[in-house]
């Protein structure tokens, strides 16, 4: 007690820390809303300068105005790419308000069409902006900020109203009485109070008093021209001339300007206050969390040393009261019986690690003898069961099956228990990608469970994406040991339900990430007794169940990951057997990136809960998958493909059926959906025309690629005269589309960039085609003798179809081509000799019905070439090998019988020169092998089809 009080000294410290780091975290949220607010309301700004520069160039366009178009043309380009440049590219409703955006500039010269765009458009973004500027008026700023804030709210109301009203106005010109005006719309035309904005929160400034100057000088200017009088005759419904509603749009619309022009000065003077507001409410917050971090290792300083100190007492008493006790013993004789001890106990150590290390090489030589020795066993038996058919003599067979797996049981735990010692002793870490390590445990125990007819049911979650660091030959040796004792209790036909899930979601951003796992069976459920003896460290307590030794051998394990396992017993129902452990986590993202605009379906299973847990991993996986109950033509038909089970017998007729082997998992369903890497890779893109735009400027291109979109064809864009040589010399064009842009940038550019473009292709016979835009100063017919054709943007289809049949004459012929590899489940094998095919046969016992092998390099040629295999297992030890002929005949036979055949090399020299051929470890295990042969053939069945358009960036 006496020793804590020197913690006491701490206090003024820690409640420094805190206060410090409470005012920081204040600091830092004012800080962030600051730096929230300034980012909206330069968008903002960004959106009401491109919708000025639009209005000034549509007005210049239709002779309202006489500006220079060039410069106003620069001006809405600069302003217009700044505001995309600015857009969240994952934004849908921002993507949008861009689209809308394009498709006004590509209407600036049509009035009629621009008016409507215009109306729609500047409708949707003001009132996006402005919902969203609301919410920040209940935020916690400084008085002056709402005030500008509030003001600039009331401003996009009226802006809004404005919008509206130039809308309706235009409609009555173009309708007359007919068209019907909203009651709010006759209100603010009549009203003459509403126009001018309300400023009264803002502060009294130059700005201020010019935004008040202008809206007087606007309304005297027009009320000279008696414009409350012509008001008057749409509120009371009078008969209207033309005069009086030029009249009034002039009106409304010289109004939308000064508004447009009041918001976008207010917004400029609250941006600049943001932003010094933000910087000093940062620096502030760097201070107050500097020195709560200074405060807080001084703290961890301090306690280090108290705690030193403490235990250097702790120690002091110990000797002064137990080894200097004695009035015989001295300080010198106690430090000579420490230096003893403690050499005695490194000898101990030394001896019994060499002990260990004897025992255990020794227990390996044995087991490896006795692994042979078994697996000649079980070759002989299931040899012996096909070629006998006495049932006496079955009935010995099955006795010496029996027994061989009892004496397999008994090896692999006496395997395991020389193992525990070393996996407690080497607690190594690494990182591993989860879904793929998840999966590899889950395939690792399918062999077992399907030699006792158990029903394998996984749920893996989808969301475990980022990479994990953690010990996982712990992890798969604990899962393992579960899962047999899980199978021991289990009976023929029951099911047992694997769940491996994401929890406490709370700890990805310290991060760590924290995993469940579940095995449920439905066998009997456990006593409390069976349960207790589990968890007892009490010799009296062990008996011979095979399952409570696989539980104790896995909480050893557990250990290791710093988790315990917990047991659950449902009377009727089963047993649950969960632990959880937790991983660090990775910055290397591996999501489910499932491009699928396919409609899909499931034939359900027998097996509820296997229908449950496929239902629960693709809306996991954000598919959409229908339900079916039965395969009637009728429904079947309206689906381009069909998941279901590979037990399931009602499948028979599906034309498009997916088959899903176990184990489920969200990598078992991707595979089935997605393509292969490296088919994508090498997809043949020269079955269609390639088209080469050549403009001045990114939003030129992009709006002319639109009109390509519905052609099968390839396009590439370039905007500066290098990308385009680059671009000509790299790729092999049909055809050339450059904009008149490209020639009026310099004084007698014409020639000059036509020989540019020729000497580029070097005399090719590619044909130019020019591309005129509204505002060009060229005249088409007058350039007929430069160009081979000329076309008007923006870019009419039928007109550019019309080109494409003058120069391509195959484009009517062009469709999308799909090449597609069959699947097959055949296998041959081939091993060194007839011996070691029955023992690898025996491993690949699951695939029994489809396995061949053969004795011979040249038979297993003359096999591959009459009849399909979807898997070649060859040894490259094997007598007569030849690598270069076995993969000339394979591709062959994949190229000429569109089979998806894999060659599968048992070696250790690394083969890369095709994509169908994998090399296997020599000392690979059964359950290794089962799982990659099962891996390939679900992979397998690839089709791959050309996307009809393409458009690229060029970029040198």
């Amino acid at each position: 007690m006496k020793n804590n009080k020197f913690y006491i000294l701490l206090a003024p410290i820690i409640i420094s820390a805190i206060f410090c780091a409470y005012s920081g975290n204040e600091s830092y949220k004012k800080f962030t809303d600051l730096k929230d607010l300034n980012e909206k309301l330069y968008k903002q700004s960004l959106v009401f300068q491109t919708i000025k520069s639009v209005i000034q160039e549509h007005d210049t366009l239709i002779g309202k105005s006489q500006e220079d178009i060039r410069s106003l043309r620069d001006n809405t380009l600069k302003n217009t790419q700044k505001f995309i440049n600015s857009i969240r590219k994952d934004d849908r409703t921002e993507i949008r308000n861009v689209n809308k955006l394009k498709e006004l500039l590509a209407n600036l010269n049509q009035n009629d069409k621009f008016d409507e765009l215009f109306y729609e458009f500047f409708q949707n973004i003001n009132g996006e902006i402005d919902s969203d500027f609301k919410q920040d008026l209940d935020r916690d700023f400084p008085l002056i900020i709402k005030a500008y804030a509030a003001t600039l709210s009331k401003i996009y109301n009226q802006l809004s109203l404005a919008n509206n009203t130039k809308y309706y106005v235009k409609n009555i010109f173009i309708n007359g009485p007919l068209f019907s005006i909203n009651s709010n719309v006759r209100e603010n035309i009549y009203s003459v109070k509403d126009n001018t904005p309300n400023l009264d929160m803002l502060p009294k400034s130059e700005l201020k008093e010019n935004i008040y100057k202008d809206f007087n000088q606007f309304e005297a200017n027009y009320q000279a021209k008696k414009i409350r009088e012509t008001k008057a005759k749409i509120a009371f419904s009078e008969k209207l001339n033309i005069e009086d509603i030029i009249l009034i749009k002039q009106y409304e619309d010289d109004k939308f300007i000064l508004l447009l022009n009041s918001a976008i000065n207010i917004k400029n003077e609250l941006l600049e206050l943001t932003e010094s507001e933000k910087i000093s409410f940062g620096i502030k917050t760097f201070f107050e969390f500097l020195l709560c971090g200074l405060l807080i290792l001084s703290l961890l300083g301090i306690s280090a040393r108290l705690k030193f100190l403490k235990v250097l007492i702790d120690k002091s008493k110990y000797i002064s009261n137990y080894i200097l006790s004695s009035k015989e013993t001295s300080a010198d004789n106690a430090i000579s019986k420490l230096i003893k001890t403690y050499e005695d106990l490194k000898e101990t150590y030394i001896k019994d690690s060499s002990f260990f290390q004897i025992k255990d090489r020794y227990i390996l030589s044995v087991s490896k003898k006795l692994e042979s020795i078994n697996k000649e066993i079980f070759t002989s038996t299931a040899a012996l069961k096909i070629e006998t058919n006495n049932s006496k003599k079955q009935v010995f067979i099955d006795t010496i099956e029996k027994n061989a797996n009892i004496m397999t049981s008994l090896y692999n735990n006496a395997k395991n228990i020389s193992n525990v010692k070393k996996y407690s002793e080497c607690n190594k870490t690494e990182i591993f990608d989860p879904q793929k390590s998840f999966e590899e445990i889950l395939q690792a125990n399918i062999v077992y469970s399907q030699s006792k007819k158990i029903n394998f049911i996984s749920y893996l979650d989808p969301s475990l994406t980022n990479e994990l660091e953690g010990n996982l030959n712990s992890l798969k040796t604990a899962f393992n040991s579960i899962f047999l004792a899980s199978l021991s209790m289990s009976l023929r036909h029951q099911n047992i339900i694997i769940t491996i899930k994401k929890v406490q979601k709370e700890f990805d951003r310290s991060g760590l990430c924290s995993v469940s796992f579940s095995i449920k069976n439905s066998s009997a459920a456990m006593s409390e007794k069976q349960i207790s003896d589990i968890f007892s460290d009490d010799e009296n307590s062990l008996n011979n169940d095979e399952s409570e030794f696989y539980l104790k051998i896995a909480q050893i394990y557990l250990k290791n990951l710093e988790s315990k396992l917990e047991i659950n017993s449902f009377p009727s129902i089963g047993n649950e057997f969960k632990f959880v452990v937790i991983f660090k986590t990775t910055s290397n993202y591996k999501d489910f990136d499932i491009k699928c605009n396919h409609k899909l379906a499931f034939l359900q299973d027998v097996n509820i809960a296997y229908n449950e847990a496929f239902e629960q991993t693709t809306k996991d996986l954000g598919l959409k998958v229908d339900m079916l109950t039965n395969t009637s033509p009728s429904i079947t038909k309206n689906y381009d493909a069909i998941f279901l089970r590979n037990t399931n017998k009602q499948g028979q007729d599906i034309k498009n059926p997916l088959i899903l082997k176990d184990p489920l998992t969200p990598l078992s369903i991707t595979r089935l959906l997605c393509l292969d890497e490296a088919d994508i890779m090498n997809k043949n893109l020269n079955d269609k025309p390639k088209i080469l735009i050549c403009d001045t400027n990114e939003i030129y291109i992009d709006i002319t690629a639109n009109g390509f979109s519905k052609f099968n064809c390839e396009v590439v864009g370039v905007c500066n005269k290098k990308d385009l040589k680059q671009a000509i010399k790299q790729g092999d064009f049909d055809l050339i589309f450059v904009g008149s842009k490209f020639f009026e940038a310099e004084k007698n550019s014409l020639q000059k960039n036509l020989d540019l473009i020729k000497a580029a292709i070097q005399n090719a016979k590619i044909p130019i085609i020019l591309m005129l835009s509204n505002t060009s100063n060229i005249d088409g017919d007058s350039v007929k003798e430069y160009f081979n054709a000329y076309i008007k943007t923006p870019i009419n289809s039928d007109e550019l179809a019309q080109i494409f049949r003058k120069f391509l004459p195959n484009f009517g012929e062009i469709a999308i081509d799909e090449s597609y590899l069959a699947k097959s489940e055949n296998i041959i094998l081939f091993k060194k000799s007839p011996m070691e095919n029955k023992i690898f046969s025996s491993a690949l016992g699951e695939f029994y019905n489809t396995l061949e092998t053969t004795n011979s390099f040249d038979e297993l040629l003359t096999k591959i070439k009459t009849k399909t295999y979807g898997i070649v297992l060859i040894d490259e030890n094997v007598k007569g090998f030849n690598y270069e002929e076995l993969t000339r005949v394979v591709d062959k036979i994949r190229q000429s019988q569109k089979v998806d055949t894999r060659v599968l090399i048992f070696g250790a020299q690394e083969r890369s020169e095709f994509s169908f051929v994998k090399v296997l470890a020599k000392n690979i295990t059964k359950a290794e092998l089962s799982a990659t042969v099962r891996e390939q053939i679900d992979s397998m069945g690839t089709s791959y089809a050309k996307s009809s358009y393409e458009f690229i960036k060029f970029n040198a």
